[in-house]
């Protein structure tokens, strides 16, 4: 992390542990000898983060990733189609906005959830996904955007699926990882019932057949504390 970047680094690692789920996250790697996480903090990613890197050892297992963090973490908010609890602490037609330290720390939950969910998946399924997505895109690009193209189809095929399904089923995972640091950290916040329903709302209308997966989660937004 470059020196002018720590202070506001520090201060969204920080939210992001104080939360029991934040410190789970984070004590899982931390005291994993057998694991480098690297979390980096770079200008010209401004408010966007990412997660690759991958290394898996002789057996199949992931050995390090690496984090990268825009400095511009705590601010902009991503769409909601892919995702729907980020999204959901932006303003648009509602009263405000909940941005700085929480909507860093949540993004941070984000893609340490990519992690996790990397060093879950079948490790050679993975990285054969990744190696036939990143031909797809290279064709898609270059061929005017056409998917009816049939080296596209093809690579679809022996995918078993359209890229893009592959991609927003991981984005997906992750989100369930932002949303467990979310809820637990704007539990006492005035704003809690305002975001859950948010989220919601936002599952309801972008990520309908992803819904089973945040359903533990949302059912908050049903509790005596959003009702009474």
């Amino acid at each position: 992390v470059p020196r002018e970047y720590r202070q506001r680094y520090s201060k969204w690692k920080v939210d992001l542990l104080s939360t029991e789920f934040g410190r789970k996250l984070w004590e899982r790697y931390e005291n994993n000898n057998g694991f480098r996480l690297t979390i980096v903090v770079v200008g010209d990613r401004k408010f966007g983060a990412a997660t690759g890197g991958f290394e898996w050892d002789g057996e199949g297992n992931l050995v390090a990733a690496t984090v990268t963090l825009g400095k511009d973490l705590d601010k902009g908010f991503p769409e909601p189609t892919y995702y729907p609890v980020m999204n959901s602490l932006a303003a648009y037609d509602l009263p405000y906005a909940v941005d700085g330290t929480i909507l860093a720390s949540t993004k941070f939950a984000h893609e340490i959830g990519h992690v996790n969910q990397t060093a879950q998946s079948d490790s050679k399924l993975f990285q054969r996904e990744n190696k036939l997505m990143a031909a797809y895109y290279k064709i898609f690009l270059n061929n005017g955007y056409n998917t009816k193209d049939s080296r596209l189809v093809a690579l679809a095929n022996e995918l078993g699926k359209e890229p893009i399904k592959i991609w927003e089923d991981r984005e997906y995972w992750s989100e369930v990882s932002a949303m467990s640091h979310l809820v637990e950290r704007i539990d006492k916040e005035t704003f809690y019932c305002l975001i859950m329903r948010r989220i919601k709302r936002n599952i309801r209308e972008h990520a309908h057949d992803y819904e089973d997966r945040f359903e533990s989660l949302t059912k908050a937004e049903n509790s005596a504390v959003c009702t009474g």
